[in-house]
């Protein structure tokens, strides 16, 4: 309850946003893309240290974390921070790209309902789209 009157205090849509464990691990959590990319911009813009913390803790594309072995190439190598989501039927990817052009643009971008527990295998897709954003 903290987190959602917390987003919402700060101005982020949190229609359909349920927190079941805060991990997201349960199958009781649901958050839209417009919620995540809502935080992370507001997280970027905010005056507050802790939110800006938010963006700056995320792993970098080719160097840490989740994304060590994603974005080694190419215009997101080093260009990307983001928090990647994982089930067997799902796959997200939430954060903020620096573009060839100069700009910094947040996305959140994702499937679900993944057939034969193949989520994994669509992660080139996201990765793709996210390589797009960074060649802006």
């Amino acid at each position: 309850a903290h987190v959602v009157s917390t987003l919402k205090a700060l101005g982020v849509d949190t229609d359909g946003l349920s927190l079941g464990d805060c991990s997201g691990l349960s199958s009781d959590n649901r958050i839209s893309g417009r919620t995540l990319a809502q935080t992370l911009r507001t997280g970027m813009t905010s005056q507050r240290p802790d939110l800006r913390d938010l963006v700056r803790s995320l792993p970098w594309g080719g160097l840490d974390g989740t994304l060590d072995t994603r974005f080694t190439t190419g215009e997101a190598a080093a260009n990307v921070q983001a928090k990647t989501g994982s089930l067997s039927t799902v796959s997200s990817l939430a954060g903020v790209v620096t573009t060839s052009g100069g700009r910094t643009l947040v996305f959140a971008v994702g499937n679900d309902a993944v057939p034969d527990d193949g989520a994994y295998w669509t992660r080139g897709v996201l990765d793709d789209f996210v390589q797009g954003l960074s060649a802006l």
